[in-house]
């Protein structure tokens, strides 16, 4: 009997997730396909959002990128597909159309089959990251992304304001002390503060799409096994971490080559 990759509990019949973790990710892919729909609904409204000149990142953000709800959107597609279209060569099994309620009802049904297989923890990983995203982009305002602490000086001493600004917009101004910044030049900023911090697979998914280069994670250890990026470490549970400025110098020449 082994251990849950996912909560160390006791799996059982062989396999590498525990009923109870299969259950719960069953129960997160049947909640994209009813949900899903609803975020071509936010899309259409995020012009109507505040003008995003302050507030605080949320705690849930490990780096301060928050996707918009289309490339949320595109991100969803691109995992669901990628695994059932493994699940498809594998055992020869196609979802019933291309929709992405209906694929997200067939990864479900896949669930008990895809707990015994070796890459379990990626893909159970990939898909509860793709209903968090989800949920994230239908709960909260997406199109406002953090541009880091203000930092202007003030009677006061320095102003440190943490700033919000919608995505698009040229300038951010500080609700706080009124100075104004180029979006541009901030977030251009904030990346240079994390070029060299290393992380796996779906969060540089999650940095280059919140930078207009919608992938997966899937996408990115494509890279890896082609060694167009090296692995630079790894996390505590043995998975391989890239350098997050190698991962985007590299995604810059894709996006240029197409």
């Amino acid at each position: 009997m082994s251990a849950c990759v996912q909560c160390d509990q006791p799996a059982v019949d062989a396999a590498l997730v525990c009923h109870p973790c299969s259950t719960r990710l069953a129960d997160a892919l049947a909640w994209i396909a009813d949900n899903a729909s609803d975020l071509d609904t936010v899309v259409a409204r995020q012009a109507h959002y505040g003008d995003g000149t302050g507030g605080r990142p949320s705690a849930e953000e490990p780096l301060p990128y928050s996707p918009s709800a289309s490339e949320v959107g595109d991100v969803i597609r691109n995992t669901l597909t990628t695994w059932a279209r493994d699940i498809l060569e594998e055992r020869g099994i196609d979802p019933p159309t291309d929709t992405v309620p209906e694929i997200a009802r067939f990864l479900a049904a896949q669930v008990p089959w895809l707990r015994h297989r070796e890459y379990a923890a990626e893909v159970f990983d990939e898909l509860h990251d793709a209903a968090r995203q989800l949920r994230r982009a239908l709960d909260a305002p997406p199109e406002l992304v953090y541009v880091g602490p203000c930092g202007a000086l003030a009677d006061e001493g320095q102003c440190e304001r943490d700033l919000r600004a919608v995505r698009g917009a040229p300038w951010v101004k500080c609700p706080d002390c009124g100075t104004s910044y180029a979006t541009d030049e901030r977030r251009a900023w904030l990346v240079s503060l994390v070029l060299d911090q290393l992380e796996p697979a779906h969060v540089l998914a999650h940095v280059l799409t919140a930078w207009g280069a919608p992938v997966n994670a899937a996408t990115v250890r494509q890279w890896a096994t082609r060694r167009r990026i090296i692995a630079k470490g790894r996390t505590p549970d043995g998975r391989p971490t890239y350098r997050i400025g190698d991962a985007l110098n590299l995604a810059s020449r894709v996006t240029v080559a197409a």
